[in-house]
Order: structure tokens, then C-alpha cells, then sequence
């Protein structure tokens, strides 16, 4: 955990749940995902495979160019005249005719490559997509759940225990009655934290694909 957040994962756990905000609506979400900054940056790397290509595509095609070169001459002609500067230009022109030893490879390379940017930018979305509609799923089961074990479940348990506590002051319960009793509720708190956990978990799964940056 130190190697993500620093010195801050020897701190104190904090004894409260963090406040997160509450994310939007799935349709939403999934309305928003082309902007999401994981799509972009391979939405980037789709768009520089592409150039990629059209440089590929620019190696059949003829390449000139210009050479002028101005030269001056020392020392004299045998009549003692000195000797004259030479200038010279040139043309020169690259013909790509034999494509297959060259050019195919780089044009197949770079094709490929354009294919597996697209394919990574797409089934990316596809499974952000899909992540949005079953972390919204889970949130909602897990509010469901939690809503039971706070309206019922909990305080049923709660009571349950008070009153075999009170029948074993009385001698009318035995301790392993209570002891179960204790055991039940004890569980269903430890199982009230953990959907706490998951939905938490849940939310914060969908603000990030909601792109939150708090």
C-alpha cells in the first residue's frame, strides 16, 4: 500500500466510513465513458498507429531530391591559368520496385498494429460498459441488503440477545442459549461491516468510470 499512497498507509485507520459522492445513473455513466481519460489515452494511441500507417503508405511512393554542390578549385592549368569552380545539381529520384522486400513489411506492420489500437480501444469500452451496469447492480443489491440488516435483522438480533441475557439472570436460559445468542448477533455486525465495505467498493468503482476526480 506504501508504494501507491506514501507514508500515508502507516497512518491510523480512521474509525469512520469516507464520504463519497454519490455517483449518476448508469445510463448516464455509460453515456459519458467515450471521455473517460483511460479511453482518450487509448483513443491517442489508436490515432498515432493510424499516422502510422499513412507514413507506411508514403514509402510507395517515389522520393526526390535535389543536390547543388558549388566546389572552388585550387591550383592552376598547365598554360598557368587558374582553374575554373565547378558546379554542379543534381536529381535524384527513389523508385519503390521492389515493394515486397521493403515496404509490404512495414505497411503490414503498421496495419497490424492500427488493428490492435482499435481493438484495444474497443473492447476496453465494451468491458467499462459492462463494469458500469454490474457495479450499479451490486451498489443496489448491497443498499438492499444493508436495509434489511438495519431495519431487521440487527435489531431483532439485538433484541433476541437482551432477552436471552435477561432469562439467563433469571436462570432460565443456560449460557450456551446466550452464547449462541451473542455469537448470531456479533455475526450479523461483522456482516453489516462488510456490506459497508462492498458498497462502498461499488461506489467508488463507479465514480471512477464516471471519471470523478475527487
Amino acid at each position: 500500500l506504501a508504494a501507491w499512497i506514501g507514508d500515508a498507509a502507516y497512518s491510523d485507520v480512521a474509525a469512520d466510513w469516507p464520504a463519497l459522492r454519490e455517483p449518476g445513473a448508469a445510463d448516464a455513466i455509460k453515456a459519458g465513458l467515450a471521455q473517460h481519460p483511460r479511453l482518450r489515452a487509448l483513443q491517442q494511441n489508436y490515432l498515432a498507429a493510424e499516422k502510422g500507417v499513412e507514413l507506411a503508405q508514403q514509402n510507395y511512393k517515389p522520393e526526390f531530391s535535389l543536390d547543388l554542390t558549388y566546389g572552388r578549385r585550387g591550383g592552376v592549368n598547365m598554360d598557368g591559368s587558374n582553374r575554373a569552380d565547378l558546379l554542379s545539381f543534381m536529381v535524384m529520384m527513389d523508385l519503390p520496385l521492389f515493394r515486397d522486400k521493403r515496404q509490404d513489411r512495414l505497411a503490414a506492420a503498421s496495419v497490424a498494429e492500427s488493428s490492435a489500437a482499435s481493438f484495444n480501444r474497443d473492447d476496453m469500452f465494451r468491458r467499462m460498459r459492462s463494469e458500469v451496469d454490474m457495479y450499479a447492480r451490486t451498489l443496489q443489491r448491497q443498499r438492499d441488503r444493508l436495509s434489511l440488516y438495519e431495519h431487521s435483522l440487527l435489531p431483532d438480533a439485538k433484541s433476541n440477545a437482551e432477552a436471552t441475557f435477561e432469562a439467563y439472570q433469571d436462570a432460565v436460559a443456560d449460557l450456551t442459549t446466550l452464547m449462541r445468542a451473542r455469537i448470531t448477533e456479533f455475526d450479523l455486525q461483522l456482516d453489516h461491516v462488510r456490506l459497508q465495505s462492498d458498497m462502498r467498493k461499488a461506489q467508488a468503482h463507479l465514480l471512477y468510470l464516471e471519471g470523478d476526480e475527487s
